[in-house]
C-alpha cells in the first residue's frame, strides 16, 4: 500500500491545493476506487490522522482519494471557487482522464513495475 500526498495547481481552482491518495499493494488496472470527503473543520488528512483508514486500505485492493476542499461545503460559487468541478472533474473523472487519475496511473505504474521486479 502506498499513501500518496499530492500538492499541485488546480485549474478550476486557480489555486494550489492538496489531495491524499491511498493505493493497494496491487493494484488493478481498473480497480474500485473510494472518495472520502472531509468535514467542514477538517482537511485531506482527517482520515488518515483520525481514523483506522489506513489499516482497513492495507486489507483492500481499493484506491481511496481524500482532496482538500477547505470550508466550501463542495460547491460551485459564483466568481468563487468551483469545489464541485474540481472534485467531479479534475479529481475523480477516471473517464475522461483528470489530472490526479493521470498522476495515479503513473503512481500505479511505479508500483506495478516494483511489483515485478520483486517477484522476478
Amino acid at each position: 500500500m502506498a499513501i500518496n500526498r499530492l500538492e499541485f495547481y488546480s485549474e478550476k481552482l486557480q489555486m494550489n491545493t492538496r489531495v491524499n491518495v491511498i493505493l493497494p499493494d496491487h493494484p488493478k488496472d481498473k480497480g474500485k476506487i473510494l472518495l472520502l470527503l472531509h468535514g467542514l473543520h477538517d482537511d485531506e488528512n482527517s482520515w488518515i490522522n483520525q481514523t483506522r483508514l489506513v489499516s482497513y486500505a492495507s486489507k483492500t485492493q481499493i484506491t481511496i482519494i481524500m482532496p482538500r476542499a477547505d470550508r466550501s461545503y463542495y460547491t460551485n460559487r459564483d466568481g468563487d471557487s468551483q469545489y464541485f468541478d474540481y472534485i467531479g472533474e479534475e479529481d475523480c473523472n477516471v473517464a475522461s482522464g483528470g489530472l490526479i487519475y493521470h498522476v495515479i496511473h503513473q503512481i500505479f505504474l511505479l508500483l506495478v513495475c516494483r511489483w515485478v521486479d520483486l517477484v522476478l
